[in-house]
């Protein structure tokens, strides 16, 4: 503020005072348009996040279906292996021991 006469000093204050207020509504309004634009970005984020978590929960259902899937075949396959790999083992026993008793004590 510097010293002008009366009648300019009243102008001066009154142009000063008119430019703090443009620079408070420009921030006021600079402030309002960065809620709203967060509020819609924040908005727009939690949608995005529920379609992410939705398409998991799915994805992630038929993963473990799957999963399950190939572990119950793979038991089922090991089981099979494991029963026919006994079955031979039984035979090629009983082949050795009736041809050792038919060595041993022949007919």
């Amino acid at each position: 503020m510097t010293n002008w006469p009366w009648p300019l000093d009243g102008v001066q204050n009154w142009f000063e005072s008119l430019w703090n207020n443009i620079n408070s509504w420009i921030w006021s309004g600079v402030e309002w348009l960065k809620g709203e634009v967060f509020k819609h970005i924040d908005w727009l984020k939690k949608r995005i996040e529920e379609g992410w978590s939705w398409i998991v929960n799915k994805v992630w259902g038929h993963i473990t279906w799957l999963r399950d899937r190939i572990v119950e075949g793979w038991n089922w396959l090991s089981n099979e292996v494991w029963s026919r790999i006994t079955w031979l083992r039984d035979r090629i026993v009983d082949f050795q021991l009736s041809f050792d008793c038919f060595i041993l004590y022949p007919i």
